[in-house]
C-alpha cells in the first residue's frame, strides 16, 4: 500500500466508499473477538457480520447496511475488505522488504499500540492524527525520523562480534549435557 491511499470499494445503493486503513481501524478491528485472524478466515468465508465490521470500523455506517452489502454481493466487496485488513495490519504486499528481517515476533494488540506510542512519542503526533494514519505511515514516519537522527548526532557503526574464544565455546555446548573435564592425573 501506499503511504496516503485509500482504498475504494463501491456498495450497492451507496456508491463509491474511499476507506483508510488507519490506525483506529486497525485497534477497533482487533478487539473483534479472535483478532485479525479469526477476520481475515471470516472474509474468506464471505461472512455477512465481518464484512460490516470492517466497513464500520473504516468509517461507513449507514442505514440497512447489512441489506447494502447482501445486494452487492459478498464475493464482490471481499477482495477489497481483505486487502483493508492487511493494510490495517501494517503490511505491504507490493514491499520488497523480507518480513523474516522484522525482528522478534510480538502479539498484535502489542504492535499497534507501539504504533501509537511511536506516533505520539517519537514523532510528537497528536492521538488524533495518530489513529487517523495507517500504520504504513506510521513506520515510514518512524524510520524518517531514525534517519534525520542519525544525520544529526551520527550513527555508531555496528561492531564486529570478536570470535569466542574455542575453550569457552566448548564449554559451553558441551557443559549444556553435563560433561565435565577429565585429568590426566587421575
Amino acid at each position: 500500500m501506499r503511504v496516503g491511499e485509500e482504498l475504494t470499494v463501491d456498495l450497492s445503493g451507496v456508491g463509491h466508499l474511499c476507506l483508510r486503513p488507519s490506525l483506529r481501524c486497525a485497534l477497533e478491528l482487533d478487539r473483534r473477538e479472535g483478532g485479525f485472524p479469526k477476520l481475515i478466515r471470516d472474509l474468506q468465508d464471505h461472512s455477512l457480520t465481518a464484512t460490516c465490521a470492517v466497513l464500520r470500523a473504516a468509517g461507513e455506517d449507514h442505514p440497512f447496511l447489512e441489506s447494502k452489502v447482501l445486494t452487492t454481493g459478498l464475493p464482490r466487496l471481499s477482495p477489497g475488505l481483505l486487502h483493508l485488513v492487511l493494510c490495517c495490519a501494517g503490511l505491504d504486499i507490493e514491499a520488497d522488504d523480507d518480513p523474516r528481517e522484522a525482528g522478534q515476533p510480538i502479539a498484535f494488540r502489542r504492535f499497534l499500540l507501539d504504533l501509537y506510542g511511536k506516533g505520539t512519542g517519537w514523532l510528537g503526533w497528536t492521538p488524533e492524527v495518530t489513529l487517523d494514519a495507517t500504520p504504513a505511515e506510521i513506520i515510514l514516519a518512524v524510520k524518517g525520523r531514525v534517519q534525520l537522527v542519525n544525520a544529526i548526532f551520527g550513527s555508531e557503526p555496528a561492531k564486529a562480534k570478536q570470535p569466542a574464544d574455542l575453550a569457552k565455546r566448548f564449554r559451553a555446548v558441551f557443559g549444556a549435557f553435563g560433561t565435565r573435564k577429565k585429568d590426566h592425573d587421575a
